[in-house]
């Protein structure tokens, strides 16, 4: 249904576009994992990021995050940034394809 490709810096721009488009700040608390800064520095270890895509098209963004690498939970992150897709049950998918890797 959906795949999901590793976050970089060519997202920035498409993500804001995403957020703006569904009004994301009204819903979400933050946008970007904690551990995640604005050089794309990741520490895999802390998080795992990623666009979805359904065929070659970004329709929203997924991360998964914990506070410490000893850390035995983690909070999930999630925006579909194009009201055209709520709904159909990509999110349900990228969560499902996040918890395989």
């Amino acid at each position: 249904m959906v795949h999901l490709v590793k976050f970089d810096k060519s997202d920035f721009p498409i993500y804001s576009i995403m957020q703006d488009h569904v009004k994301a700040s009204n819903y979400m608390s933050r946008f970007f994992p904690r551990a995640f800064d604005e050089n794309h520095r990741a520490n895999d270890e802390l998080f795992l990021f990623y666009s979805i895509q359904l065929k070659n098209e970004k329709i929203g963004y997924i991360w998964i995050e914990k506070e410490s690498p000893e850390a035995h939970e983690a909070v999930l992150g999630i925006m579909i940034g194009k009201s055209v897709f709520f709904g159909k049950g990509y999110g349900s998918s990228a969560i499902k394809k996040l918890v395989e890797i």
